[in-house]
């Protein structure tokens, strides 16, 4: 039987697992032996490269196909071009049986993921539909039920899709609004901080004047975030920023926050220097830092550690805290918009724009977590080189370690232990915290687990 399918092989594919045999295949279920034989001997061995395009939207049918290894993504093209993943088809899946029924052209394309090689068996079109035709009512219906199934997913799918576009529409329209509203009284205001350190220029002052003046800038840039989320867009104004230097006006800006939530803070902020956002990637950190103080609230024995640093051509900065964890409900998630839980007022986008903001900066953004003992969240964007002119202010080997709240006799690990985070164990009772001695490079961070 010719084959009319791109065939490639790998030595190294073939050696990478033991693959499931084409009779395991739960698509079998329910034919009787000698169909199942029949079925067996006429299919087609096909071998995908990764990312490998096995048919295109638009391709006339030529049968069904049964995953044996790998994964298979079913796409479609947008409006502008961009593939979409609609489902994904993992060992023990078939797809291609509608095609198979109606003879009608591809309504989507079907492409291996990128993460390894795949492996499926094509049972041709006009076989199978000449063994469904003599078989018993049963294994028809043995046949279709999974079809329905899948066709019962991807309409509650669709469903959530149009709910999650028209809340996205409600969030645009409101923040575009909030924008509009907002800036003429914070021009005020801004003008009147200005008149008052031209009248009064002692030191108390002017940190107040600069307090108003980034809270302000602070507050706006939560509505444009809000706004460009709803676009999905995310416009950055770039400029060389030192994290240290950041992480210090992200000190200055919630000092306060930090005295009221009575939760001790620690920060290990060391020079590194990255082409960002400053006043978005600011945010980042605020947003998870926020999501911490409320997790930790009126729980006794508990710390929030923020650690800046430089690693394998990347710049980090790890938020820990051995609170109670993240939810497992929400783990898989936790970056998708309107995500939330236990929250009162939370409206589910804090992560999703967290996300959004870090690969926007060409970054990765993940965590580990565990319940009752802690988590930890990494971001990482690239590292840019020294400006002319300018130098580590703190070098990493020597951080800026500052507390607030009452200190605690074990923080969490320092960052030499960047590369091998283990989730915070219960603290013991505070007490002061002792000096610091010095600590070494930061070395490679390991995956994340699943």
């Amino acid at each position: 039987m010719p084959l009319n399918l791109l065939w490639t092989f790998s030595l190294g594919f073939l050696y990478r697992r033991s693959f499931m045999e084409i009779g395991e295949h739960r698509f079998f279920k329910g034919f009787p032996q000698e169909a199942i034989d029949l079925l067996r001997k006429e299919a087609d061995i096909i071998d995908l490269a990764p990312s490998q395009l096995l048919f295109s939207e638009g391709d006339a049918p030529d049968g069904v196909y049964l995953v044996l290894d790998g994964e298979i993504n079913i796409v479609k093209a947008g409006a502008d071009g961009s593939m979409r993943t609609l489902a994904t088809m993992s060992p023990d899946a078939a797809f291609g049986e509608m095609g198979v029924f109606d003879q009608a052209p591809r309504s989507a394309g079907a492409q291996a993921s990128g993460a390894g090689g795949v492996r499926l068996a094509r049972i041709p079109g006009e076989l199978l539909m000449n063994t469904l035709a003599v078989a018993s009512g049963q294994t028809v219906v043995n046949f279709i039920q999974p079809i329905f199934d899948r066709l019962r997913q991807s309409n509650s799918k669709y469903m959530n899709d149009i709910v999650r576009k028209e809340k996205m529409s409600l969030i645009g329209e409101m923040a575009n609004t909030i924008i509009h509203d907002i800036r003429g009284p914070f021009q005020s205001v801004q003008l009147g901080s200005e008149l008052l350190l031209e009248m009064h220029g002692d030191d108390a002052t002017k940190d107040i004047c600069r307090m108003i003046g980034l809270q302000i800038n602070r507050v706006a840039v939560m509505a444009e975030e809000l706004l460009e989320f709803s676009r999905g867009t995310s416009k950055l104004t770039m400029d060389v920023v030192d994290l240290h230097e950041l992480i210090e006006e992200f000190q200055f800006l919630n000092k306060d926050l930090f005295r009221d939530k009575q939760i001790p803070i620690t920060f290990h902020s060391a020079s590194v220097f990255i082409e960002a956002d400053r006043h978005k990637l600011m945010r980042t950190v605020q947003n998870i830092v926020n999501n911490a103080l409320d997790a930790l609230k009126g729980k006794p024995g508990v710390v929030i550690q923020v650690v800046t640093g430089e690693f394998d051509g990347m710049a980090q900065i790890r938020i820990a805290d051995n609170g109670p964890g993240i939810p497992e409900q929400i783990r898989a998630r936790l970056f998708e918009p309107f995500v939330t839980h236990g929250k009162k007022n939370g409206t589910g986008l804090g992560m999703a724009i967290v996300k959004n903001v870090v690969e926007a900066h060409k970054g990765k953004i993940f965590f580990e977590t565990e319940t009752n003992v802690g988590t930890t969240f990494y971001i990482q964007v690239p590292v840019q080189p020294i400006p002319e002119g300018k130098a580590l202010a703190v070098p990493s080997e020597t951080p800026l370690v500052k507390t607030y709240g009452e200190p605690v006799a074990a923080p969490v690990a320092p960052i030499a232990a960047v590369s091998a985070v283990a989730p915070l164990a219960p603290l013991s009772p505070v007490s002061p915290i002792s000096p610091l001695s010095p600590v070494s490079p930061i070395s490679p961070l390991q995956p994340p687990t699943a």
